[in-house]
């Protein structure tokens, strides 16, 4: 087992006291790794990688704030400083490509009408 599962496994059994049963890496982190945890759990760990553009602060105030409106996964747990996230994993998420397509489009406009709708 590499270095950073190790970390995750270890991360995830202290923030849950639940035990890991399986662990795997997605392939899916611009600074970061995300881990699929007991097919239920997804936990961001960032790399060292130091990015102006991001704000851990300001993601978490996102997520605080869009939370009731259910347009993103259930987050379990959020260190602004760090950037960990632990979060529910959500099955059947929908990818997209490049170029959406007409049910895509109308879909991502909806969730951003309520968004912008809950003010």
């Amino acid at each position: 087992m590499n270095n950073m599962k190790k970390e995750a496994r270890e991360l995830f059994e202290k923030l849950t006291n639940k035990k890991v049963r399986s662990i795997s890496e997605f392939d899916s982190g611009y600074v970061n790794k995300n881990f699929l945890i007991n097919d239920s759990y997804v936990l961001r760990i960032p790399l060292d990688f130091h990015d102006t553009t991001l704000s851990y602060k300001h993601e978490k105030i996102v997520f605080d704030k869009i939370a009731d409106l259910k347009l993103s996964e259930i987050v379990i747990f959020f260190d602004e400083e760090s950037g960990v996230k632990l979060s529910k994993f959500v099955h059947a998420t929908r990818f997209y490509i490049e170029k959406m397509d007409e049910s895509q489009l109308l879909y991502v406009a909806k969730k951003l009408k309520k968004l912008h709708s809950s003010a």
